[in-house]
């Protein structure tokens, strides 16, 4: 199944770079490392969304500074949480599910941090190791992916964004069940509270910035990836299976669909911590509620 790759002298590389028959690495471009990618994208997109809609209905007025946003709060946005609170059983914990689907995004938007810079980090080891190499198609692969999870981060941070400095739309804003008055300095402790946090993430967004600047350097790239979520799926999966295609009788590239790898593994089983960021939030919440109720003594028992 072995040929030879050999291109002509004129085409160029980066370094030391050989021209030989990549090899498959499942760790890169495997169908799970793909699938971890698109199914977090697709989680923090839905969550985020989802979010907009509860802190965005019922303001009062209705005007906005952007008529566009002021025709969606009112197409989607309060049309869809009205249906929602129908059910008293909804309606009665909305405060604890907005709070829980901030946790859930905040937890996928770092995390999409975290796995750019780790795949990013060991491309750009591998690019400059002359024990190791790493083919084109897996460099330009990382870079795609690094790409579509950053466009992906900017939209969570307009959710964290409004949770922690709070949205230029100063209007009333709907009180659920049970939520209390959201006061200045509360909100200002708050956000001086998030500081470590906050100082944190602003750190990893400029590494991963970096990091993206540098790979389009290496692969020349004059323009960045379209921001548009569709076409950063399309263009993912069809650039896998075209290289599939072209190489599949020259190596035994099909190995990168077995799923069986510890590096495959890893990132699927990293799609749990969101959901399991959100139960605790969610059950602390619901801890809280039943300490201030009042039935509650300060011995921690029902009367």
């Amino acid at each position: 199944m072995t040929q030879d790759c050999t291109l002509e002298p004129e085409f160029r590389f980066w370094g030391s770079c050989k021209c030989t028959c990549p090899k498959p690495d499942p760790d890169i471009a495997g169908i799970g490392v793909i699938s971890s990618f698109m199914t977090s994208s697709a989680l923090a997109i839905v969550s985020t969304c989802l979010y907009l809609m509860i802190i965005r209905s019922g303001l009062d007025p209705e005007d906005s500074f952007n008529p566009i946003d002021g025709w969606a709060r009112r197409t989607f946005c309060d049309p869809f949480i009205g249906f929602l609170t129908k059910a008293e059983c909804i309606k009665s914990r909305m405060d604890k599910i907005e709070s829980t689907i901030f946790s859930f995004v905040l937890s996928l938007a770092d995390m999409q941090l975290v796995t750019g810079i780790a795949m990013l980090s060991a491309a750009i080891i591998k690019l400059h190791d002359e024990n190791d190499e790493i083919a084109i198609y897996h460099f330009s692969m990382v870079t795609n992916l690094a790409w579509f999870s950053s466009t992906v981060h900017l939209l969570t941070l307009l959710a964290i964004r409004t949770k922690a400095i709070g949205s230029m739309k100063r209007q009333y804003r709907r009180k659920w069940p049970g939520q209390k008055a959201s006061l200045r300095h509360r909100r200002a402790r708050a956000v001086i509270g998030w500081g470590g946090d906050l100082i944190v993430r602003i750190i990893s967004m400029l590494i991963l910035a970096a990091l993206l600047l540098y790979c389009s350097y290496v692969s020349g790239a004059r323009e960045c990836t379209c921001v548009w979520f569709v076409l950063g799926v399309y263009w993912t999966i069809d650039d896998r299976a075209q290289f599939h295609k072209s190489w599949k009788e020259y190596v035994d590239i099909e190995n990168e669909n077995n799923a069986k790898g510890f590096g495959q593994l890893v990132p699927i089983l990293l799609l749990g911590m969101p959901f399991l960021q959100g139960l605790q939030t969610y059950s602390g919440r619901f801890l809280i509620d039943i300490q201030n109720g009042p039935d509650f003594e300060l011995t921690g028992r029902f009367k």
